[in-house]
């Protein structure tokens, strides 16, 4: 299950997810919980587009404003704690999927999984599986759903 938490949050429904893990769950299914990326006070697009644009600055997010992150991670510690009482719900910590800068290296330069804090790109998607691999879970999470 992913989702931009922030939003199922303030749009009433994040009691349902953890209800439909859980129904899932009590049937025997694995449910794995991904967390959103860090969600910035700025317009990523913006400034993204921009460092393409010209070599005078590379695309950096790390002075960026994140105060609308806080309730994002406050959800995330709650989909953790949730997950810790079922054998068969799994919440990944962001830190396993997302690099701590927000951004990956393609050809060189600084990419952001996403473009509006809300959406990863597909070649966000198509880049967190190589920083997933270098986590504690990744092993456990093959393992458990068998997909060798």
């Amino acid at each position: 299950i992913s989702g931009m938490w922030l939003n199922i949050d303030r749009d009433g429904y994040f009691v349902e997810v953890l209800e439909f893990a859980e129904l899932a769950s009590t049937l025997g299914l694995k449910v794995i919980i991904m967390p959103s990326p860090k969600v910035y006070d700025t317009n990523i697009a913006r400034r993204y587009e921009s460092s393409l644009f010209t070599d005078l600055f590379e695309f950096d997010l790390s002075e960026s404003s994140s105060e609308s992150d806080k309730r994002v991670l406050a959800l995330h510690s709650m989909l953790d704690e949730f997950s810790q009482n079922s054998d068969n719900i799994y919440f990944l910590k962001r830190n396993e999927l997302f690099d701590h800068s927000g951004s990956f290296i393609l050809n060189g330069k600084k990419v952001p999984y996403h473009l509006d804090s809300a959406h990863v790109s597909l070649i966000g998607a198509l880049n967190i599986l190589p920083h997933f691999k270098l986590s504690e879970s990744y092993e456990q999470i093959v393992e458990t759903i068998n997909i060798r």
